[in-house]
């Protein structure tokens, strides 16, 4: 599937892995620079330097990180949206961390469509791809979009 769709990740998070990842990277001399503006607002702040760039590595990192999860949440949606036609199409996916979801932007047949996804299924689709939370999504989806007349009942 070619990607029709923008992942936007417009939070500065990181996990301890990544942390540990900036710290190594510091060691060896790899550390991020920072650029002016943040050079001011560090001494603006009182903060050194090489605490805001490490920050800003991290930062980076749990970027990346969340940037390819929502890419494979994305691709699974997308699949999904096959099965519907050409009038279902996902147009973005959307981490919201203040609420620790995804929002998936679904354009359904001229309607754009707003279906959240916790972090821990999404977590679970790419990382794990059970059958079982891939239904899951499927179901969030197709209710999500109004078809929920193709939810299966069990």
């Amino acid at each position: 599937m070619d990607q029709s769709f923008h992942v936007i990740v417009n939070s500065f998070v990181h996990s301890p892995s990544e942390w540990k990842r900036t710290l190594e990277a510091d060691a060896s001399g790899n550390m991020a620079q920072i650029n002016e503006e943040e050079r001011s607002i560090a001494k603006r702040l009182g903060v050194d330097e090489k605490e805001v760039a490490e920050k800003v590595k991290a930062g980076q990192y749990g970027e990346l990180r969340l940037r390819a999860k929502g890419l494979g949440l994305g691709e699974y949606t997308g699949a999904i949206l096959d099965g519907l036609g050409s009038n279902y199409r996902l147009v973005a996916v959307l981490w919201e961390n203040s609420k620790s979801r995804w929002m998936l932007r679904i354009d359904a047949a001229g309607k754009i469509a707003n279906v959240p996804i916790p972090a821990e299924l999404a977590d679970d689709i790419v990382d794990a791809r059970s059958e079982q939370d891939v239904e899951r999504l499927k179901n969030l989806v197709l209710f999500g979009v109004g078809r929920q007349e193709l939810i299966l009942k069990r």
